[in-house]
């Protein structure tokens, strides 16, 4: 069962993405939610890969697998969905927030990307269920400060819509063009508070934290101070 978190965390702590691929792996049991959530904090500090590559070794170390599948249309992504979710595995689809009526940024010159659980499809109505925050994070702002992923149902034209002009923005980004992610629970890891924080040795030994790197070589990262800044301080917190 998808839930939302209103105890977790919102996308000033970890990135949007981060938001969905944790609330998939909470899927099949919630505190893989902050497993996850942790992990990827400590690989995006402590870690030589790129992000993409942090998010699968995240997973991979609390039992989840995160794949690719190819579509080319609307009528095979439903296909592939729904199928996908029969078999217990968790759907998440690459959008623009820009093109997405109920997100702030609709109809902005805004290009970031919005990531969204597709959880349930009925042919019958004509609709998508999707799990995302952004059309509820005012209402909630007094409540949590958790990007709490809420359901949303809304007509699947709109969300044809949404997804073919997202895609075709996505000429740039050939891992997201033309392919959605499947998140698959493979096995059942122990993941006890031990062996988190061994985790968390090991990486503090292995490589040179990436906030400080941004510090010590201020001169040559100046281009990326200010963003990398903000996140790096942000993942820190989650640890």
């Amino acid at each position: 069962t998808v839930k939302g978190y209103a105890n977790g965390y919102s996308v000033k702590n970890i990135s949007c993405r981060d938001v969905a691929y944790a609330t998939a792996a909470g899927a099949f049991s919630p505190e893989l939610y902050y497993q996850y959530c942790y992990l990827k904090s400590i690989y995006v500090n402590w870690g030589a890969e790129k992000h993409i590559e942090q998010n699968r070794k995240a997973l991979r170390d609390i039992g989840i697998s995160e794949n690719k599948c190819p579509v080319l249309n609307t009528s095979e992504l439903l296909q592939v969905a729904v199928q996908s979710l029969k078999n217990n595995q968790q759907v998440i689809v690459a959008l623009r927030d820009r093109y997405c009526f109920f997100c702030e940024q609709y109809k902005e010159s805004h290009n970031a990307y919005h990531f969204v659980l597709l959880t349930g499809v009925d042919f019958q109505k004509g609709t998508v269920t999707l799990m995302e925050y952004m059309h509820l994070r005012e209402s909630l702002a007094g409540l949590t400060d958790a990007d709490f992923m809420c359901k949303l149902v809304i007509p699947v034209d709109n969300f044809f819509y949404i997804w073919e002009a997202s895609n075709q923005s996505f000429s740039d980004r050939p891992d997201i063009q033309n392919n959605i992610i499947i998140i698959q629970l493979e096995t059942t890891v122990e993941c006890s508070p031990k062996k988190m924080l061994e985790i968390l040795i090991t990486a503090m030994k292995t490589h040179k934290n990436d906030l400080c790197r941004l510090v010590y070589e201020y001169n040559d990262s100046k281009h990326e101070i200010n963003e990398m800044m903000e996140e790096r301080t942000s993942y820190i917190g989650n640890v």
